[in-house]
């Protein structure tokens, strides 16, 4: 494992790769040890998105005042930074209790109006199991688990006004095919997030061709050691080769995620995409 940078600021060694590929290259919020704002500012110039990460609990919250939110915007306008939203983990659309589902639709309204000023690219959002069900893994369970993350999509869709398809339903450790028909109900999009592919031993063909045509977001982070969320250097070059010419064989406009977290995997990785762009302008 590299040892993580405590700088608060990235190398100058970092090179731009702000549109050098057909698909917008983006970053996490969290490359350096500090605050969002610092982290936004950091990666202008050297991404084109940034993926905010939010965490919202009763004892930490990262969420943006309108002061960060304008110094956002500007910081937008001034690199033609876009920005992908993920929401937070503990949002739970299509949780067994009914109290549990209405917090986390207000939960995604709430964030949702904070960040309009932004024009986000994408919503990302989790949709997790119901494990702690008994009948959560027979196919009446998995039904009422899919009404339910319907309803409260659709109630989200509804009071927020965004497009379906600004939300993006991302692959997570249980097949994809079990969540898909909310998708395709509802209408919204997909964060393909081929890390977790990878981690969870699904075939990464087969996701490509059941939902790449329908992904606006990708996530990519390499594995070690069975831990994801890695430099993408430890991503099989054959493997990038297929996704490479997929993402360029399409017209739909999409961002590609570095999905990694500290200096040191995030420069790896901007290193591993700098050998890339002339593969690419050759294709």
């Amino acid at each position: 494992m590299m040892n993580e940078l405590h700088s608060n600021e990235l190398p100058e060694s970092v090179v731009s790769l702000a549109g050098a590929f057909r698909f917008r290259l983006g970053a996490t919020s969290y490359v350096i040890p500090a605050d969002l704002e610092p982290n936004i500012r950091a990666l202008a110039g050297l991404v084109d998105d940034v993926e905010v990460v939010l965490f919202e609990s009763e004892q930490y919250s990262n969420l943006p005042d309108v002061s960060v939110i304008e110094t956002m915007r500007q910081v937008s306008d001034a690199h033609s930074l876009s920005y992908t939203i993920h929401f937070p983990l503990d949002i739970d659309l299509g949780a067994h209790d009914v109290n549990e589902r209405h917090r986390s639709v207000i939960q995604c309204l709430r964030i949702i109006a904070l960040t309009q000023p932004l024009h986000p690219f994408a919503y990302v959002l989790h949709l997790p199991p119901q494990p702690r069900l008994a009948d959560s893994n027979t196919a009446d369970g998995i039904w009422n688990w899919q009404r339910r993350c319907i309803e409260s999509v659709n109630i989200v869709l509804t009071e927020s006004g965004i497009l379906a398809r600004d939300i993006c339903v991302e692959n997570l450790s249980y097949p994809f095919e079990d969540i898909y028909p909310v998708v395709t109900a509802c209408d919204v999009s997909v964060c393909l997030d081929i890390g977790h592919v990878l981690l969870n031993r699904y075939s990464l063909e087969q996701y490509l061709t059941r939902y790449l045509e329908r992904a606006r977001v990708i996530h990519l982070h390499g594995i070690e050691n069975g831990t994801d969320h890695c430099s993408l250097a430890h991503l099989p070059e054959a493997l990038m080769t297929k996704l490479m010419r997929s993402l360029n064989a399409s017209t739909i406009e999409r961002v590609l995620t570095m999905e990694v977290f500290g200096t040191d995997h995030f420069v790896s990785s901007m290193n591993f995409m700098k050998g890339f762009t002339k593969w690419v302008k050759s294709l």
